[in-house]
C-alpha cells in the first residue's frame, strides 16, 4: 500500500450533480483534507462522508492521528503554508462553512457544508453536456445562490461525531 492507514468513503442521501466550480472547488478542498490527513496526521484511519441532504451538500473529513495543532487552528494557517487558509478561501467563495476542530480522542476533523442553492445543479439544466478542460462556466457562484440557508434539519457534525 502507498499509505498504511484505512480509509473509508461514504454517501448518504440522493446523489446530485453539481454545479462545475462548485465541484472543483469542493475536489480541491477534500484533496488538501486528505492531504493533509495522510501526510501531517500519522493517521490509521481515514474518513470521508458525503451526505446530499435538501439544503446543503456536507463533506467530512476525519482522522484518527495526533491532530492538528492548537497553535495552527488558533493562527489558521502554519508559516509558508498556504493550504488552510486556501481551503477556507474556497469554502468561503462558495457561500460555504468551513470547520476544522481538533478531535477530543485524536485526530482532526474538517466539515465542509456548501448550500444546496449553490451546490446542487438546477433541475432544467441538460446533464449531457459534454465536458471541456479549457472551458470555465459563465455563471457565478455569486449567482447561484440567492441567500444563505441555515435549515434545522442539516447533519450536525461535531469534533466527536463518529458515524
Amino acid at each position: 500500500t502507498i499509505h498504511p492507514a484505512d480509509y473509508k468513503v461514504s454517501v448518504e442521501g440522493r446523489p446530485r450533480f453539481l454545479e462545475a466550480l462548485v465541484q472543483e472547488e469542493i475536489l480541491l478542498i477534500v484533496r488538501e483534507a486528505l492531504a493533509n490527513a495522510f501526510t501531517h496526521s500519522e493517521a490509521t484511519n481515514i474518513v470521508v462522508e458525503v451526505i446530499y441532504s435538501p439544503n446543503a451538500l456536507h463533506v467530512c473529513v476525519r482522522d484518527n492521528g495526533r491532530g492538528i495543532d492548537e497553535f495552527v487552528l488558533k493562527a489558521g494557517s502554519r508559516s509558508g503554508h498556504w493550504g488552510l487558509p486556501g481551503m477556507s478561501e474556497r469554502a468561503k467563495k462558495m457561500r460555504g462553512e468551513l470547520q476544522i476542530a481538533r478531535q477530543k480522542e485524536g485526530g482532526t476533523q474538517i466539515h465542509l457544508r456548501v448550500p444546496a442553492a449553490v451546490s446542487y445543479r438546477a433541475k432544467s439544466r441538460s446533464s449531457r453536456t459534454s465536458w471541456n478542460l479549457f472551458r470555465r462556466t459563465s455563471r457565478k457562484i455569486d449567482e447561484l445562490a440567492t441567500e444563505f440557508d441555515q435549515a434545522s434539519d442539516e447533519p450536525h457534525f461535531s469534533p466527536n461525531n463518529h458515524s
